[in-house]
């Protein structure tokens, strides 16, 4: 059962003025991510990204619920296929 998203053993992240800066230890890279996708990110590898999140990312963003739960969709899958999170698997 999947509950919500971590990071890829290896990933990192670090608070930077205008967003997150991942890090990339075991490619040796790293990349600055923005916001709202910033939010995104830190609410969802925090959380399940539930209504909880998308309430969240619509206080922060303005956006509807709708909206905001496509942006969640939308970086999550980009974030999945590029190899940054992975779901979060609880035994049971």
């Amino acid at each position: 059962m999947s509950e919500g998203f971590r990071f890829r053993s290896g990933i990192g992240k670090l608070v930077e003025r205008n967003g997150l800066r991942l890090v990339d230890i075991s490619r040796g890279r790293s990349e600055s991510i923005g916001y709202p996708d910033a939010a995104v990110l830190d609410l969802t590898t925090r959380h399940d990204p539930g209504d909880r999140v998308a309430d969240q990312v619509s206080a922060i963003t303005g956006f509807g619920i709708d909206d905001s739960l496509v942006l969640i969709e939308t970086c999550l899958e980009k974030w999945i296929q590029s190899g940054v999170v992975e779901p979060r698997v609880l035994d049971g």
